[in-house]
């Protein structure tokens, strides 16, 4: 029975990031935060509001973790009235537009103003799970707009890089 619970609280935990997350239309993509890397590789920063499906989706995991006694993570927490002290989730993503898969680098999670109240790695850029992008999915619409401006004001991660250190 231990089993059993731990995986379904394993799978639930993967799917809430991966399916769930991508498949909402109330997202937000950082047009002007994306970067390139070699090989036709993109990153990418998009803006999930907790609010509709993405909500109840934490609410549930968090109602799993609650009752299999493992540690509340931070974006579980509570304020005094009962309201998640996150308020949206921003995911950095990896891009191949030429192959059509992402993989998720961090999930980041802020409160209402705007503090990162807990960054989650799950890759690195030489680890990636590359995965298909499901079609009509904000990493879809993420890889159609990466292609319509391919090219165009879009820094390399080595002049990021640069950049920074003046």
């Amino acid at each position: 029975m231990k089993k059993i619970l731990i995986a379904i609280f394993c799978i639930l935990g993967f799917n809430s990031a991966f399916a769930v997350f991508f498949g909402l239309s109330n997202y937000v993509l950082e047009k002007n935060n994306i970067s390139k890397y070699p090989n036709g590789i993109y990153g990418v920063f998009i803006d999930y509001e907790l609010s509709g499906a993405v909500k109840q989706s934490l609410s549930n995991s968090c109602i799993i973790q609650k009752d299999s006694t493992s540690v509340q993570s931070a974006e579980c927490r509570q304020d005094k009235n009962g309201d998640f002290l996150t308020s949206y989730l921003k995911m950095e993503n990896l891009i191949n537009v030429d192959k059509g898969t992402s993989c998720v680098l961090n999930i980041m999670f802020y409160d209402k103003s705007d503090l990162l109240i807990q960054k989650r790695p799950l890759s690195s850029y030489n680890n990636c799970q590359w995965v298909p992008i499901p079609k009509d999915t904000s990493i879809d619409v993420a890889r159609k707009y990466i292609i319509k401006i391919e090219g165009v004001n879009i820094p390399t991660v080595e002049s990021l890089a640069t950049e920074s250190k003046t």
